[in-house]
């Protein structure tokens, strides 16, 4: 494979990876309380986000930082 047809097929699997970061980042600030929100939009991928979130309520509010984890599927349902 040639340097410029390398270099296109990683822009379309960053243009992917991108659209879907976007997607999953919304379907999880969708699940946080209004009141919480803007501390986490400022992460600029849902692996930041979701480090953010478990520093944030991952030890002291472990059983709801659970239940939020278990929402993400069903966010992802309605989406479909």
């Amino acid at each position: 494979m040639d340097e410029y047809s390398h270099l296109m097929r990683s822009q379309k699997l960053f243009k992917t990876w991108k659209r879907c970061n976007y997607v999953v980042a919304l379907w999880i600030l969708n699940t946080i309380s209004k009141e919480l929100l803007e501390a986490f939009l400022y992460t600029t991928t849902v692996r930041e986000l979701w480090i953010e979130i478990a520093e944030r309520f991952g030890e002291s509010n472990g059983p709801r930082f659970i239940k939020f984890r278990d929402k993400l599927p069903l966010f992802h349902k309605k989406m479909l």
